[in-house]
């Protein structure tokens, strides 16, 4: 049901997975038993699924994959098996049982389980999947004051939770922009947060101090406006304020009110407008708050002030070089 295709080559009836450790010395073979694959059916896989790693988040596997009449025999992973249904529907056994799981819910399997997978609708089924470690899980649920060094335990196989499965959907979404590595490691370790406080055997920790907090939190702020132009990561963020990546997503999005990614958004906007009053041309103004390139930047501009960075420049009275025109535009 969940097996990544990366990389995968047959034997016999069977694809083997080839995973490498993180330090790149040996790693383990994982027996996936498949109906026999032709090489046509090969080459289908590798246009239809597409695997890949995260750098942060100990290199989290993420799947997108489209299927049809794709079936997997029984197999298990070393980690957890996560992920959301798209289209259709997909039928599997886990834990003695046999499941239904579509855009409703969410796919929960824990390390070690016994599953297959198979399409449930007439047209397969298009799914997204995640393959946290243990070692990630276990970091979670130290943060939420539970699980005692074990890896949490997901309750059910399939997790009928419409704003968890469409909150796991934005974060892989953004999984797949180079550009938005911060947007996803904030999404994707919330929802983790998310899933274990709501659907795991864990029990919630205790508040810390507010003003401590708040302490921790404006060395964070401040941070943040003093380098809108590097590519920051929630490690840093935290590492700021000498707390962990978990604990920070907590006290930001209740404290500001929001997550760190859309912060610093927010921040890289509002600089970015005091450029272009400033006549600095859109393009050198995107990259000088952090934006990979100019449309980025004008989308957010737009969806921000509701227009253009050249009709706020224009409206203001700018030239690209700096120089006030008269325009019949009102300056702000």
């Amino acid at each position: 049901m969940h097996a990544i295709y990366h990389g995968l080559r047959p034997f016999r009836d069977t694809l083997i997975r080839l995973v490498l450790y993180p330090n790149g010395h040996g790693g383990i073979l994982e027996n996936i038993d498949f109906d026999a694959p032709s090489d046509a059916e090969l080459e289908s896989w590798r246009r239809r699924v597409r695997y890949w790693r995260l750098p942060t988040l100990g290199a989290l596997e993420l799947l997108r994959a489209d299927f049809s009449t794709q079936r997997f025999r029984r197999h298990w992973h070393p980690g957890y098996a996560i992920g959301v249904v798209t289209q259709g529907a997909e039928r599997f056994y886990c834990r003695g049982a046999h499941h239904i799981a579509d855009r409703s819910s969410i796919i929960a399997v824990n390390p070690g389980e016994i599953h297959d997978g198979e399409s449930a609708a007439p047209d397969g089924w298009r799914y997204r999947m995640i393959y946290p470690t243990e070692e990630l899980m276990v970091a979670v649920a130290r943060e939420l004051g539970g699980g005692h060094g074990s890896p949490p335990k997901l309750v059910r196989p399939v997790i009928v939770d419409r704003e968890l499965a469409a909150a796991f959907l934005e974060a892989h979404q953004a999984g797949e922009d180079v550009a938005a590595r911060l947007r996803a490691e904030t999404a994707l370790l919330t929802f983790l947060t998310a899933l274990l406080r709501r659907h795991s055997d864990l029990t919630g920790g205790q508040a810390p101090s507010p003003a401590k907090e708040t302490r921790r939190l404006q060395r964070v702020l401040d941070f943040i406006d003093a380098n809108l132009e590097v590519d920051l990561s929630l490690d840093t963020l935290a590492a700021t304020a000498n707390i962990n990546r978990f604990h920070l997503l907590r006290i930001f999005k209740r404290t500001v009110g929001v997550t760190p990614h859309a912060y610093v958004t927010v921040r890289r906007v509002a600089r970015g407008k005091t450029l272009l009053a400033q006549g600095v041309p859109v393009a050198d103004a995107a990259l000088a708050v952090g934006f990979c390139d100019q449309s980025h930047f004008a989308n957010r501009f737009r969806q921000t002030y509701g227009m253009t960075p050249r009709t706020f420049q224009l409206g203001s009275g700018v030239h690209d070089g700096g120089d006030r025109v008269e325009t019949g535009f009102g300056s702000h």
